[in-house]
């Protein structure tokens, strides 16, 4: 497989808010599985892109500062 140039993520944020209902799952966590900053952080996805790359990541707007340490962790700089 050659290596990608341009990397669309959107990855599965984890939220820290509470739901008060029944289940203390909401939004994205109660679809699908979602990851804690720190983990999307360390997937490698310089094995899969080119040097020259160009990322496009999907952040919350309430979670910028944790999209800037997913660029910064896969080798991106904003």
């Amino acid at each position: 497989m050659r290596p990608f140039e341009v990397l669309y993520a959107d990855p599965p944020w984890q939220f820290g808010n509470k739901h008060t209902g029944g289940s203390m799952k909401s939004g994205a966590a109660d679809k699908y599985a979602t990851m804690p900053t720190n983990e999307i952080a360390a997937i490698p996805v310089q094995s899969i892109t080119t040097d020259a790359s160009l990322l496009a990541l999907w952040v919350p707007a309430s979670m910028m500062l944790e999209g800037l340490k997913v660029i910064h962790g896969w080798g991106y700089r904003f």
